[in-house]
């Protein structure tokens, strides 16, 4: 983080924490993060990062209360929480088994098929710098993605997985029709073919409302009960399009709380409205 970006979420911080002394913050919240690969000398900060939101006094909802409050339109109350995975890196069952676990929170996995399915250890290190645009990124164990047996092995702890196209591409750059039906749709059948379940959520690669267009969410909507963005905001009302907040381990605890408790809504207005225009 920069100096700049430190002190402003220092001085959001202070703003928060003075207003929650006054009760400011009585509505209720559905906040949904979006984490990727977390390398393992930052599980000890994830561990405390956890910490810090409970703390916070938010509830951690599972995959199946997510789906029943929007879909069933079952009621929740207070500050409400739910984790979410993207990429497919073999970091994410690592975390659910030693971290989550422990404090019995389920979480959805976003999996792009052409990685998970790659067999070469090259061939996914090719894939994370020209598809996930991670240029720098260096591992030297032998495994990077998660396997058959990982996405198994989170169904049965009541994680749930999600679709996440083929090869993780802006979905805005196909003009083809039938081409990004397969990205969206028809990329999922492996997955569900290895869980042996329906996958209802969704998430686009990149998640801007740069990435996103009319086309892509009107495909996925035939398919998927859920849809989830990059792009920040609450998710008590809408309905079909979810907003994340990226985040990070390695974020202060200043800067993750001003996330969490919405102080950087208002910079992406804007783009949560061009997206929602999407679905009228």
């Amino acid at each position: 983080m920069s100096t700049y970006h430190k002190i402003i979420s220092y001085i959001f911080y202070i703003i928060y924490k003075f207003g929650e002394n006054f009760n400011f913050y009585k509505k209720d919240t559905l906040r949904v993060l979006m984490y990727h690969d977390i390398k393992q000398n930052d599980f000890k900060k994830f561990d405390q990062q956890i910490k810090l939101f409970k703390k916070d006094n938010w509830n951690f909802l599972t995959p199946e209360e997510f789906l029943d409050y929007k879909i069933k339109k079952k009621k929740i109350y207070g500050k409400n929480l739910l984790l979410t995975f993207d990429d497919g890196f073999f970091s994410n069952i690592t975390v659910s088994q030693k971290i989550l676990k422990k404090y019995g929170i389920k979480a959805i996995f976003f999996i792009p098929t052409k990685f998970i399915n790659s067999r070469k250890k090259s061939h996914k290190i090719n894939f994370i710098k020209k598809n996930l645009k991670l240029y720098n990124y260096k591992n030297y164990k032998k495994k990077i993605s998660l396997g058959t047996k990982d996405l198994i092995s989170l169904i049965k702890y009541q994680n749930y997985i999600g679709a996440h196209t083929y090869s993780h591409i802006p979905l805005n750059k196909i003009k083809n029709l039938k081409e990004l039906k397969k990205e969206i749709i028809d990329s999922s059948k492996l997955i569900e073919n290895i869980i042996n379940r329906k996958l209802v959520f969704f998430a686009f690669p990149f998640g801007t409302s740069k990435d996103i267009n009319f086309d892509s969410i009107k495909i996925a909507k035939k398919k998927y009960k859920l849809i989830f963005s990059a792009i920040r905001g609450n998710n008590i009302n809408n309905k079909f399009l979810i907003f994340r907040d990226n985040i990070d381990p390695n974020y202060s605890k200043y800067f993750s709380l001003t996330i969490l408790n919405g102080f950087y809504d208002f910079m992406y207005f804007f783009s949560r409205k061009k997206i929602l225009n999407y679905l009228n």
